[in-house]
């Protein structure tokens, strides 16, 4: 009988020497199916929760993102308007000081006697360089 059984256990390591992965899935499908037989097991349920968390951050991360890009776009837009008010404001103020200029040479002119007199006073106004007479 030894001899009998010895040939037929070494039949079966030899079997399960060549074709381990059989029995190791036989056995975890096993287990998998103990594990998951009912609807209401605790791993079911940790995985669901898993599931709809990640769903929650996910639609978290994509409403944050549509939120910044919003925000960025409005504060490109405000950028531009503010820059443009700058500007216009800049051509107003400028075109002021032209006036003032003007009317400021326009009045020296009208009042002044001495022409070199006159020569330095416009250009401390207008920015001109004055260059005296040669004598």
């Amino acid at each position: 009988m030894n001899n009998t059984g010895g040939k037929i256990l070494k039949k079966i390591w030899a079997y399960i020497k060549n074709y381990w992965y059989v029995p190791v899935v036989v056995v975890a499908g096993i287990a998998v199916y103990f594990v998951t037989r009912n609807k209401d097991n605790m791993f079911f349920q940790m995985f669901k929760k898993a599931l709809e968390q990640n769903k929650k951050d996910i639609e978290k991360i994509e409403t944050n993102n549509a939120n910044a890009k919003v925000e960025r776009q409005k504060a490109q837009q405000d950028a531009e308007a503010q820059l443009e008010r700058l500007k216009e404001s800049y051509r107003k103020r400028m075109a002021e000081l032209e006036d003032e200029k003007k009317q400021r040479a326009k009045e020296l002119l009208e009042n002044s006697d001495d022409p070199e007199k006159l020569a330095k006073e416009l250009s401390k106004v207008t920015g001109w360089k004055y260059i005296p007479p040669e004598d």
